[in-house]
């Protein structure tokens, strides 16, 4: 027998069939065709009908006459032969008493006799409609504001209560359709059968419409469940600036119904209840929205059309889980779940989706295939870290990584997935407690076949930074800073016209665990003013002050931008024949072990105890690559100023930059040296690793002529070359 849905939005009719007296056929010998039956007329909007009835066997078509005249004394009005079990009628007069008489027809037997049934196209009786609104006096017992956790109040039958939760009684204006509201209930969160509801029980069967809107975001979900809190209607309620909108359900007399958010607040303006003259027909639709095997990918990428789907799992699977989500909430579905598996390499496994109405019906089909070769695919097809950036970048050939962390970055985890889909991976998600220097963790992939590839991150968590520099400093009044800001110079001079009358100085920390102190505001006088002070503190508790004295200018003066020095260069290059020539016979055991008559200017001091090595190494460029070189300078541990030993010295005339380059001596620790005027430090960098390439520092000095001094501050650091710039 064929099913048909009907989409119908009006009260049914004449749903009893009133049938003529006939001689019923029922000899199954008779060389004639059994009559219809089942017989039945639903009339929708007064002037349209479908008749449908039950397949009659060895029937090809039916035959079916319509008649204003039950006594068939009149003509037809309408005549029509169809295939299937059904026909509508549409465009009918109004308030006539209607005759159908059916007759199934075949091309080898005779017809049957007719069966015939009435109906009448009579307006409907009006509606019995209950409406609660809230912003009806009616509700004025309810308070505004805060309604308490156990509080019920019930008008005419709805009771709003809390239960459990507080909800809110609260006053606005929104329009929609016909309404103005100027009340709602406010749920304030996802509700439930015993906490944030509303509550009535259906006298009659009728429609209930619930008009909502989200106290929020739009998407928020407005439920109708019954007392078993089986979902009856379901609507996804708009956000709080738009209109509200309103959820239609079909309820059965003497129901209890709930109404309630299933996530965050909504808001609830208006319940009605409608009974007799409209219906909402129960849905035809058997779409699902989703449908899917926990772990597994669909094959072909689910379409709610496609009825057909495999996947493929391992050999040694023992069952799946189906997993799925209703197209609509009245739908019911049969066959998802776990399911276990027979014996066979392929299972198909149905799901069988029925509509609200009952009627229409569709199965999807997943078909499990078992895979039958083992996989030796031990890949991962994408890895990655909490913290740092892997070097190089992934790819699933290359094994081995490094990774460069900070010292404040205790832990690390690592995330990954295999790219085979039957592969495992050992030590994804775990939390990797990081000790100073390497650390070493491994990413092991187990291949379907048991093959076994391991992937290495080598995890360098740096020392306690010493660095207390800052890589910015800034001075509002849009002045001129002098000199112009650099990491290695700590004090400034900033002038501003007459017209600004404070500045604010603030800095930025050049390593990420060190601090700052606060911006610093300075009210100015005409003149000089009292430095502003910024201090820096490292990680390890070193720390480094930078002054900005602040001079403002007359009224009616300008500022001059000076004008800039003509460049001379003085380079000490220890790879270069004047060094090499001079220092030859240091190279190898021999340390200088007192200070040397000066090279070109540049003079070395050392000691017996505190000795500097002039070393010859292999070919290596710096990292700006502007040199190559073959020599360095080591300075064999630290050095100081008040007793100057393993120092470099040489003279300045004035203003100049100062380019270092340099290294430290171990390859797991960042030594710093510093440059020093006899007096004070001018400045006091960092070096890098020796596995590093060589690095250039640039340091200001402001002042007079001078001998300045170049040291290491604590162990042995490199140099290589020595160049002032004027």
């Amino acid at each position: 027998m064929k099913k048909i849905a009907i989409i119908s939005a009006a009260l049914l009719l004449g749903l009893t069939a009133c049938k003529e007296p006939m001689e019923e056929l029922i000899d199954p010998a008779y060389s004639q065709l059994f009559s219809p039956t089942e017989v039945s007329v639903a009339v929708s909007n007064i002037t349209n009908a479908t008749v449908t009835w039950g397949e009659v066997t060895n029937a090809t078509g039916y035959m079916l006459e319509l008649y204003k005249d039950k006594t068939f004394a009149e003509a037809a009005v309408q005549t029509n032969e169809v295939e299937e079990t059904l026909f509508a009628y549409t465009g009918l007069d109004e308030d006539v008493e209607y005759a159908v008489r059916i007759q199934a027809v075949s091309d080898k037997i005779p017809a049957s006799k007719w069966t015939v049934v009435t109906f009448a196209t009579v307006p409907p009786p009006p509606p019995e409609i209950t409406e609660w609104n809230f912003s009806d006096t009616a509700f004025n017992e309810i308070p505004t504001g805060t309604l308490a956790a156990g509080s019920s109040y019930t008008v005419n039958g709805l009771d709003v209560a809390t239960g459990t939760s507080t909800m809110t009684f609260a006053t606005g204006t929104a329009t929609a359709d016909e309404y103005t509201f100027t009340r709602w209930v406010q749920t304030g969160g996802a509700g439930s059968l015993t906490s944030r509801y509303l509550h009535l029980k259906v006298p009659k069967s009728g429609v209930l419409t619930v008009w909502t809107q989200s106290n929020g975001d739009a998407g928020r979900i407005c439920r109708v469940v019954d007392a078993a809190g089986s979902t009856l209607a379901e609507v996804a309620t708009t956000a709080s600036s738009a209109s509200p909108i309103s959820l239609n359900v079909n309820v059965e007399a003497n129901t209890d119904l709930y109404i309630y958010s299933t996530s965050g607040g909504i808001r609830i303006y208006a319940v009605i209840l409608t009974v007799g003259g409209v219906s909402i027909p129960l849905d035809a639709t058997t779409d699902l929205k989703a449908l899917a095997v926990t772990g597994e990918t669909l094959s072909p990428a689910f379409d709610p059309e496609v009825t057909a789907y495999e996947v493929t799992v391992p050999k040694s699977a023992a069952e799946v889980e189906i997993t799925f989500d209703k197209g609509h909430p009245g739908q019911t579905v049969a066959g998802a779940g776990k399911q276990a598996f027979t014996a066979k390499d392929s299972v198909e496994f149905p799901v069988k989706v029925t509509s609200e109405d009952s009627v229409s019906e569709r199965t999807y089909t997943i078909k499990v295939k078992r895979n039958q070769t083992a996989s030796a695919d031990a890949d991962l097809k994408t890895l990655s870290v909490s913290a740092g950036t892997l070097l190089p970048a992934f790819s699933a050939s290359a094994t081995s990584y490094t990774l460069a962390v900070g010292n404040s970055v205790g832990s690390i985890t690592v995330t990954g997935t295999a790219n085979h889909k039957f592969a495992t991976v050992g030590n994804i998600g775990k939390e990797f407690l990081l000790q100073v220097g390497d650390n070493e963790i491994p990413i092991v992939v187990l291949a379907e076949d048991l093959s076994v590839k391991t992937y290495t991150i080598t995890v360098t968590r740096a020392d306690i930074s010493a660095d207390a520099t800052l890589k910015a400093l800034t001075v509002s009044g849009d002045g001129l800073l002098v000199p112009a800001f650099s990491p290695t110079v700590y004090s400034y001079t900033d002038t501003v016209l007459n017209e600004v009358s404070s500045v604010t100085v603030t800095g930025t920390a050049n390593h990420e665990a060190a601090t700052v102190s606060d911006p610093v505001t300075v009210d100015l006088q005409d003149g000089d003013n009292t430095p502003a002070t910024i201090t820096v503190t490292a990680e390890d508790g070193t720390t480094q002050t930078y002054t900005v004295k602040v001079v403002r200018k007359a009224e009616g003066e300008t500022i001059t931008e000076p004008e800039p020095p003509v460049s001379v260069i003085k380079e000490w290059n220890f790879s270069s024949s004047t060094f090499t020539s001079a220092l030859s016979s240091y190279v190898g055991s021999k340390s200088i072990v007192s200070e040397l008559p000066s090279i070109d200017g540049m003079t070395f001091v050392g000691s017996s105890n505190y000795q500097l090595t002039y070393n010859t190494i292999e070919s290596e460029s710096s990292a700006d690559g502007n040199y190559t070189f073959t020599y360095r300078v080591a300075t064999e541990g630290g050095g100081n100023i008040t007793d100057p030993r393993r120092t470099l010295k040489f003279d300045v005339t004035g203003n100049c930059k100062i380019t270092v380059y340099h290294r430290s001596n171990s390859n797991s620790e960042a030594r710093a040296f510093a440059l020093n005027d006899g007096t004070s430090v001018i400045s006091n960098p960092s070096s890098v690793v020796s596995t590093e390439q060589i690095a250039q520092t640039e340091i200001s000095y402001t002042g007079d002529a001078k001998t300045l001094f170049l040291y290491s501050t604590n162990s042995s650091v490199n140099f290589y070359l020595v160049k002032v710039e004027y």
